[in-house]
């Protein structure tokens, strides 16, 4: 029996490196992305359908550390990856 990686890295759409935020978006299908987004020291591993001009679905689904996700924090993260994401 084999055993399939996780994570699977496919084609690195894009990426985005400051000194406070890192963002690489990997697409797994057709609409449909994984986003890794470090911002300082914190790390989100992020799920996106993107839209025309919008994120279609947004969802956090691993977070490395003790993060408390408030409805404010989700916001500003979808935030950020939306700028990012449609950003030329």
């Amino acid at each position: 029996m084999q055993q399939q990686a996780l994570l699977v890295k496919q084609d690195l759409q894009r990426s985005f490196d400051t000194e406070q935020v890192q963002a690489s978006f990997t697409k797994f299908g057709e609409k449909m992305h994984d986003v890794v987004l470090e911002v300082n020291s914190q790390k989100f591993f992020i799920r996106i359908k993107a839209g025309l001009s919008k994120l279609e679905q947004f969802e956090v689904l691993a977070v490395r550390g003790f993060v408390e996700l408030w409805v404010k924090i989700l916001n500003a993260l979808k935030k950020i990856v939306t700028v990012l994401y449609f950003q030329s």
